[in-house]
């Protein structure tokens, strides 16, 4: 180990040109990498918004949220829903199985909102956001 560190201290410029030169070559292998090695993983959701101007959270849980968590979370490949209700906005999470095609389910989705159209508020406007996170 003593000849090591004394190589090293009398030879500074041939070390500092060693470790230029190991630099240059890992940056250059680093810039070569091949990118398939890491997949890109999208996991598909769906989110329905509705909006309901004027009402109160406990009645947006009430005469939208549930309606909707309901109807939803029958279709198929359903993961889970979760949902959140405040003044005037309703939103309701649905997270599909991987691999799910995210534009028929949303095509699921909005048949199932006009199945329950009735059940909500006239001034309840559902808005269907479809896409992978």
């Amino acid at each position: 180990m003593n000849r090591l560190a004394r190589l090293s201290l009398t030879n500074r410029s041939f070390i500092a040109l060693v470790c230029i030169a190991v630099s240059i070559i890992g940056a250059f292998a680093m810039t070569t990498m091949r990118q398939e090695l890491i997949p890109s993983v999208s996991l598909p959701q769906i989110q329905v918004v509705t909006s309901a101007p004027g009402s109160s959270s406990e009645q947006v849980q009430e005469r939208i949220t549930r309606p909707v968590e309901q109807s939803l979370s029958g279709l198929e490949n359903v993961e889970s829903t979760s949902s959140s209700s405040e003044a005037g906005v309703s939103m309701v999470t649905v997270e599909l199985t991987y691999g799910t095609d995210t534009a028929r389910s949303s095509n699921q989705v909005d048949a199932a909102l006009t199945r329950i159209e009735d059940q909500l508020p006239e001034d309840a406007d559902p808005q269907v956001i479809a896409g992978g996170t």
